[in-house]
């Protein structure tokens, strides 16, 4: 309900304004009451489809529910109930205030019109209408109406008060407004909760794809995308949400592409010159960032070497590293072999042979220890879980290196 804004001021006592306002009401029905029993000359197709014990219920309503003296029981009983389901503890305390800033009632000719929005528009016109909506599976019957009446407020200055009724059952009953809000409300708490947990699956499948757990990211983004398709295209903050669940999937499909098992990543090309198959495998390491095992197959030649961020240590005689590694618990062994050109990994000696025996060491931990130039030794761990499948890619471009 909505009401125009005017300045209030006290003419009489409390004792004559009660008499005036229950002999206006009085006055009033009366001559609508009359109006009502004589026959229009010419009705309209609107006015036919209208019963007009409806027309005059619907006005008693609206002076029962805009009456200065109404009080939270009357409200109460014209007030459809879902509505006072959901109305805040002070809500028919601010329904009176408004009242109490009324001084007379008036109501001009009456017509039931097709639409709801154009009841819309006629409460925002200074004539005094009401207006219905008609409900299709009814039978054509209005399902709700609005009706505008022309007030007086206590300075004697017009205003505009719209009512909206809503059938319940077989009654009519004054639609706050408040049922609606409260669902209004309640879809904008969902719609923003499904945006939080989307942004945030968003970053979880990033942290995830940053440990190699890309099933676990794909089923979140899905789910993701899924909660999206519940809310609606209409906002601009939904579809950037979107968007980047979008992306999300486009990068995790990358990744996903080069990806092995564990935390084995492989990349596979043909050589220029020779249609010769390359395949290259690579075991990331855990904690230091650049750690990495590589298994490659180029022209037909196998290599396998250990790289890190830092500047390894070597013979100055033959730029030989020597270091020393361990599976799981076993005792540790000596590792030797050339330190690459750029002096961040070394080249193991007799690849096929760490091939076998990395192979052997399937889903367990390794731990390699390299001298570093001019600072202590570093230590490089690597989860072998999937080397044999690793293993096997490379070896199949290799078939004959020893």
């Amino acid at each position: 309900m909505t009401q125009g804004t005017a300045l209030a001021k006290t003419t009489s006592t409390q004792a004559c304004k009660t008499s005036r306002y229950a002999l206006i009401a009085a006055v009033t029905l009366a001559v609508f009451a009359c109006q009502h029993q004589a026959p229009s000359p010419v009705a309209t197709d609107a006015e036919e489809d209208a019963a007009p014990s409806a027309e005059l219920l619907l006005e008693e309503l609206a002076f029962r529910f805009l009456d200065p003296l109404a009080t939270e029981a009357s409200l109460r009983d014209l007030i459809c109930q879902e509505d006072l389901d959901v109305a805040s503890p002070d809500a028919l305390s601010k329904e009176l205030a408004v009242r109490q800033k009324l001084s007379e009632l008036v109501l001009g000719a009456v017509r039931f019109d097709a639409t709801e929005a154009q009841a819309q528009d006629a409460s925002e016109t200074p004539s005094n209408t009401k207006t219905a909506a008609q409900d299709p599976d009814d039978g054509g019957k209005p399902s709700t109406a609005r009706l505008t009446v022309r007030a007086r407020n206590q300075d004697n200055s017009a205003t505009l008060v719209s009512v909206l009724f809503r059938q319940q059952g077989d009654t009519w009953c004054v639609d706050t407004g408040w049922a609606a809000a409260a669902h209004a409300r309640e879809l904008e708490r969902a719609r923003r909760t499904v945006l939080e947990a989307a942004i945030a699956s968003i970053e979880e499948a990033s942290d995830l794809s940053v440990e190699f757990r890309y099933p676990e990211a794909r089923r979140l983004l899905d789910q993701a995308e899924a909660s999206l398709a519940t809310v609606g295209n209409d906002e601009a903050a939904v579809e950037n949400v979107r968007s980047q669940v979008a992306e999300a999937k486009a990068a995790l499909g990358v990744l996903e592409a080069k990806w092995i098992t564990g935390r084995w990543t492989k990349r596979e090309d043909l050589d220029p010159m020779t249609d010769v198959r390359n395949v290259t495998a690579s075991l990331h390491g855990k904690g230091e960032s650049r750690a990495m095992l590589t298994l490659r197959c180029s022209r037909g030649e196998l290599d396998a070497y250990v790289s890190s961020e830092h500047m390894l240590d070597a013979s100055w005689r033959n730029d030989q590293v020597t270091g020393q590694h361990r599976f799981g618990s076993e005792p540790a062994e000596k590792l030797t072999g050339g330190r690459s050109t750029d002096y961040h990994a070394v080249f193991l000696s007799k690849p096929s042979a760490w091939l076998e025996l990395l192979r052997a060491h399937d889903g367990q931990s390794w731990t390699v220890e390299l001298p570093v130039h001019n600072r202590r030794p570093v230590t490089l761990q690597f989860e072998l879980e999937g080397a044999a499948q690793a293993i096997a890619l490379v070896a199949e471009a290799c078939p004959n290196s020893k």
